[in-house]
């Protein structure tokens, strides 16, 4: 059996041939048919002959078993691997968006922000990739898949090795090292790589993203390896006048001929392009208003499985996949040099205040005023004011910054939690940190072997539990960092919430909401969304009476938590990211990656009313405890916002200089506001108490 001779209908295992999809790092591509599990799957078959060597044979199934372990949604999934009739071949996620190198053919160079997303989701797939110690070395458009809702994934990850993009081999019997037009100069001239490498290529992949050609494309081999080695990197804007300067900087960094004067991460170049996405933020629209239809379908719980205690401080017997340092971090509040800038809009003001006579000044002090004034009309938050630069009440609430955040985080801090007198965040550096409430350096710093993407303190500050990439909780005693159990799931952990008794957590995970019963043992007391993509956000209303989540699959649902009555609301026209409940459950607000914010009150048989539109997406949303009010950020960068659900108004408070925030927490009684930031921070926020407030 040949690779030009695997008819449609063959079977490998459980797996039929379907079609062909075309030719990929060491082998042909076709698309195929799991037949046990009834869905659609991409097929890798090793090139070359049966009786191909035996060494390039272990090195395929070694690297296939190593591109199994990765899990991340920016990754092109591998299932099964295995051989047939001599010939290996891997099972792979079927990603029916096609390859950008596709898309460029056809369409020509992309609209910078688009482009600028998807390196960005590659960057994020790469990070993953490269805490687990794997190393792609041919990144290149055609290496990347786009999924039917615009996701960006990397595929041949730790295969490709033996890319054809031209016709001339690099060495001999068949073992090509990698694409030219991508490689990095230490490629090039055969030096050892390390994950630098990866970051040239994607920083190459970008230019051709928006140049619609590699930066040196030649069909002389030589002279392209040459040019990587010791031509100046071209400035894209030179192609496509009108491009933010930005993507040169990021270029010309990436591509720099020596490894240390790259970015020294992929976290950090994921960094560098959400910031340049956040400079470059359009002013959106004004105020609108939807409703859409409500259903309430009654969903019976699910079996029960018993697990380990979380509560006990002794380490429980399960095997386990974290360890702890149970050390204060050593890192401080970075110098001034490295900490990031606050951005207020205080002297953007005395900027173009200077250059202004009496006359414009004074009516700029008019339009100011009379933005903040109280009316009846509901202003869009979008035209605010910029926040002054001390701090004023915002609807009967003052949000006093702290001087001094919380540092320690090497990366993306990707959810907080504010309970029991303690501060808990986890990011992309695979770290959960324990803080105390006053600040200072972490009480506790609790390892991880992948990125983290959830965690959650029982309302005593007693336990904590945290999750993420591992296909795992892990439950930890958050005053000793000892390890009390671990539950494990079948895919990566986005979201978590425990209920207010601490007795019963919710974990959102990758396809499936799980309801745990925590105490006095761990186990499942019921799936309540199987085969839903992505619980991105789950919440418990304070009086621990209602549940409510929302999903990738454009749905949000409110359950009892005695009963499991469930009622829900779906085909919403984006994904759904994040999502709080009120006091009383009665009220759910959630929001969406397109930056549309809902409120839902289920119990009045109102439809979900769409409240504003921000076209940036939401990425935390939080109720204030005792108050009629909702906070939200976003990755529009700059302030906070508030919402009075009693006035209909907006406003905005200093989100102390935090490029995005990606989390929000308010403490059980509404004394501090915490959040997890892009740049590796937690920042904090004191709230005074407001006199006359109603739940």
């Amino acid at each position: 059996m040949t690779e030009a001779e695997v008819p449609n209908n063959t079977k490998l295992g459980r797996y039929r041939i379907t079609g062909r999809l075309g030719r990929g790092g060491m082998g042909v591509v076709y698309s195929g048919e799991d037949e046990l599990l009834k869905r659609r799957v991409a097929i890798k078959v090793l090139s070359g002959s049966p009786s191909r060597s035996h060494e390039s044979l272990e090195r395929f199934l070694l690297e296939a078993r190593a591109a199994a372990r990765l899990n991340h949604p920016n990754v092109v999934a591998v299932h099964d691997i295995g051989q047939h009739d001599g010939r290996a071949y891997i099972v792979m996620e079927l990603v029916p968006g096609g390859s950008l190198q596709a898309r460029l053919e056809l369409q020509g160079a992309l609209p910078w922000r688009e482009a600028t997303r998807i390196v960005a989701d590659v960057c994020r797939g790469l990070s993953a990739a490269h805490a687990g110690h794997l190393i792609h070395r041919d990144i290149k458009p055609s290496n990347i898949l786009l999924a039917a809702d615009g996701l960006a994934k990397l595929a041949d990850f730790g295969l490709a090795k033996a890319p054809t993009l031209v016709s001339t081999r690099l060495t001999q019997a068949g073992d090509v090292l990698g694409t030219p037009q991508f490689m990095s100069p230490e490629h090039c001239s055969d030096q050892p790589l390390d994950e630098r490498t990866d970051l040239y290529s994607l920083g190459v992949t970008y230019y051709a993203l928006l140049v619609g050609r590699p930066p040196f494309d030649s069909s002389d081999v030589v002279k392209v390896l040459y040019a990587h080695c010791s031509a100046p990197v071209p400035d894209p804007r030179k192609a496509v006048p009108g491009l933010p300067a930005g993507c040169s900087v990021i270029i010309s960094r990436a591509m720099a001929k020596s490894r240390t004067a790259r970015f020294s991460t992929a976290l950090e170049m994921t960094a560098a392009f959400e910031s340049l996405l956040v400079d470059t933020i359009p002013i959106p629209p004004p105020l609108i208003s939807v409703d859409r239809p409500s259903r309430a379908p009654i969903h019976e719980p699910g079996p029960v499985v018993a697990s380990a205690l979380p509560h006990n401080p002794v380490k429980s017997g399960l095997t386990s996949r974290a360890t702890e340092t149970a050390r204060p971090d050593s890192a401080t509040r970075p110098t001034t040099e490295q900490s990031p800038s606050p951005r207020t809009g205080f002297g953007r003001w005395r900027l173009a205040l200077s250059g202004l006579g009496l006359g414009g000044i004074l009516g700029i002090c008019y339009l100011v005023v009379a933005q903040f004034w109280p009316s009846s009309a509901t202003p869009s938050p979008e035209h605010s004011s910029e926040v002054a630069p001390t701090p004023r009440p915002q609807g009967g609430v003052a949000f006093r910054p702290r001087a001094n955040p919380l540092w320690g985080h090497k990366g993306a801090v990707n959810a907080v939690s504010v309970a029991g007198g303690l501060i808990a965040s986890v990011g992309d550096d695979a770290t959960a940190r324990v803080w105390p409430i006053s600040g200072g350096n972490p009480i506790r710093i609790l390892q991880h072997s992948v990125a983290l993407h959830a965690t959650a303190l029982t309302p005593d500050g007693k336990s904590l539990a945290t999750g993420g990439l591992a296909n795992s909780v892990f439950f930890w005693n958050a005053k000793t960092g000892e390890k009390a159990g671990e539950f494990f799931t079948t895919s990566p952990v986005h979201s978590l919430a425990f209920s207010p008794s601490g007795k019963q957590l919710a974990v959102g995970t990758g396809f499936e909401l799980l309801l745990l019963d925590v105490f006095p043992v761990i186990r499942l007391r019921a799936r309540l969304l199987p085969n839903h993509y992505r619980v991105s956000s789950v919440g418990f209303s304070a009086d621990g009476k209602h549940l409510a989540a929302c999903t990738y699959q454009k749905k949000v649902h409110r359950w009892e938590v005695a009963t499991l009555a469930e009622m829900k609301v779906d085909d919403f026209p984006q994904e759904l990211v994040t999502v709080t409940v009120s006091a009383d459950g009665g009220r759910i607000a959630f929001a969406s990656h397109e930056g549309n914010f809902y409120l839902w009150q289920p119990d009045q048989g109102r439809r979900p009313a769409l409240l504003e539109n921000t076209r940036t997406a939401i990425t935390a949303m939080a109720f204030l405890p005792g108050r009629n009010a909702i906070l939200f950020a976003g990755e529009w960068g700059g302030p906070l916002r508030l919402r009075d659900l009693e006035t209909g108004t907006t406003r905005r408070f200093d989100s102390g200089g935090s490029k995005v925030i990606h989390a929000l927490s308010v403490a059980p009684d509404g004394s501090l506001l915490a959040a997890g930031c892009s740049e590796g921070s937690v920042r904090l926020w004191d709230v005074a108490p407001a006199e006359g407030l109603r739940n």
